[in-house]
C-alpha cells in the first residue's frame, strides 16, 4: 500500500507434547531391554526391567515396563519413576518411585573415601564404564502394588549397603545388553499379598532420550497499513534420515523398522471442523500394550481414546474424541512399552 511508516515484527514460540520435567537436564523413556537375537537375556531368561529375587520360595519375580521415565537434574539428582506388569500375570504389577543422588563421573566414583567399582555381569563393557554416571539411591523408594498386588507395599534401599556399586547409566550400564540405558541392585522389605517379605532385586532399563515434543515458531510482520502476514517454522524430533509418517512413504515395515514395534498409517482429517471426530490408524507388528493420549498445549492429558494389548500384526482404529474439545491446536500421542510417536491436531470450530 505504498506506506512508509516501520513495519512491526513479533515472534511466538510454543512447546507441543511430552515436556521434560521442569529443571530437568535429561528425560528419558525407560522401557524393558532388547533380548538378544535368541529371545533371551544375557542371564538366560526373558527380558524384564525389574526382577524380585525370590519373592514368593524359590521363584524370582519378573516384570516389564509399561511406562516409566528416568528423569536427571543438574545438580546430580535422578529419580526414576513409572509401572511395571508382571511377566506371568498381565492382572499385577508395581508402580516405582525412587530417588537418586550422586551424579557422579567415573572419575568422581573411583575416587570415594570408600571402595567402589562397576557392575558387569555379562562381559558387555568395552570402557564404556569411563563414561557412565553412577548414582546413589535415596531412602523413601517404593514399589506399590497394583491390580492383583492391591495392598502391596515394599521399601527399597541402595545395594550394596557398602555402595560398592551403583546406579549406573550409560552405554552398557544396564548390565543386561549393550544398549544404553540404566540399571542397579536394590534390597526391599514391606508386604506381598498381605505376608511380610524380604529380599533382593534389580532395576534394568533401556533409555530413549528422544525428545517427545515439537517447537513451533511463528513470526508476523504487520506494515503500517495493517497488512499482516505470518510464517510458522515447525521443528520435530523425528528420527533423522528417515521420516516415515504414513502410508505409502516406505511402507509399515519401513515405519517399524525406523520407530518401534507400531506406526501410525493413517490420521484424518486434519484440521478438524464441524464438531467431527478424528480418526487414527495403528498398526503393530509386536505385540505391544498400546496408549492413545489427547494432549492439550500446557501437556496435560484431556482424552485417552485407547488402552489395551494389541496382537503381532494387529491394526487399531481408534476414534479420537475432538468433538468435545475446544478450538485449538493438540498432540495425538501413541505410546508402547518400546517407543512414542505422536501428530499434531488442529481443531477448528
Amino acid at each position: 500500500d505504498a506506506c512508509e511508516g516501520a513495519v512491526e515484527v513479533s515472534f511466538s514460540e510454543e512447546l507441543i507434547g511430552d515436556l521434560p520435567a521442569e529443571g530437568s537436564s535429561a528425560e528419558c523413556l525407560a522401557v524393558t531391554p532388547e533380548a538378544f537375537e535368541d529371545g533371551e537375556t544375557c542371564a538366560n531368561n526373558e527380558p524384564w526391567s525389574v526382577v524380585l529375587f525370590n519373592l514368593t520360595p524359590g521363584n524370582d519375580s519378573r516384570y516389564s515396563t509399561i511406562t516409566a521415565n528416568w528423569v536427571e537434574f543438574p545438580n546430580g539428582d535422578a529419580a526414576l519413576t513409572g509401572l511395571v506388569v508382571s511377566n506371568d500375570n498381565p492382572n499385577a504389577g508395581w508402580e516405582i518411585s525412587a530417588n537418586f543422588t550422586g551424579g557422579f563421573s567415573w572419575e568422581e566414583w573411583s575416587t570415594q573415601p570408600f571402595p567402589t567399582s562397576f557392575k558387569d555381569d555379562c562381559d558387555l563393557d568395552n570402557g564404556e564404564h569411563l563414561d557412565w554416571i553412577y548414582y546413589l539411591m535415596t531412602a523413601g523408594a517404593t514399589l506399590t502394588g497394583w491390580g492383583e498386588y492391591e495392598g502391596s507395599v515394599l521399601t527399597l534401599l541402595h545395594a550394596p549397603a557398602n555402595f560398592f556399586y551403583g546406579y549406573q547409566v550409560g552405554m552398557g550400564a544396564n548390565n543386561v545388553n549393550a544398549n544404553y540405558g540404566g540399571g542397579g541392585w536394590f534390597t526391599y522389605s514391606g508386604i506381598y499379598n498381605g505376608e511380610e517379605v524380604s529380599g533382593a532385586g534389580d532395576f534394568a532399563f533401556d533409555h530413549d532420550c528422544c525428545p517427545r515434543y515439537q517447537i513451533e515458531r511463528t513470526w508476523c510482520a504487520i506494515d503500517c497499513a495493517g497488512n499482516e502476514t505470518c510464517f510458522t517454522q515447525v521443528i520435530s524430533f523425528e528420527d533423522l534420515g528417515n521420516n516415515v509418517s504414513g502410508p505409502g512413504v516406505g511402507g509399515f515395515e519401513d515405519a517399524v523398522a525406523n520407530r518401534g514395534d507400531f506406526a501410525i498409517v493413517n490420521f484424518y482429517p486434519n484440521p478438524v471442523s464441524n464438531a467431527a471426530n478424528a480418526r487414527i490408524s495403528v498398526q503393530v507388528q509386536n505385540a505391544s500394550v498400546l496408549r492413545i493420549e489427547v494432549v492439550d498445549v500446557n501437556g496435560r492429558i484431556l482424552e485417552v481414546p485407547f488402552e489395551g494389548t494389541l496382537l503381532d500384526g494387529q491394526e487399531l482404529n481408534a476414534i479420537v474424541p475432538t468433538a468435545r474439545l475446544e478450538s485449538g491446536m493438540y498432540t495425538v500421542r501413541v505410546v508402547s512399552d518400546d517407543h512414542s510417536d505422536f501428530r499434531k491436531l488442529m481443531i477448528l470450530k
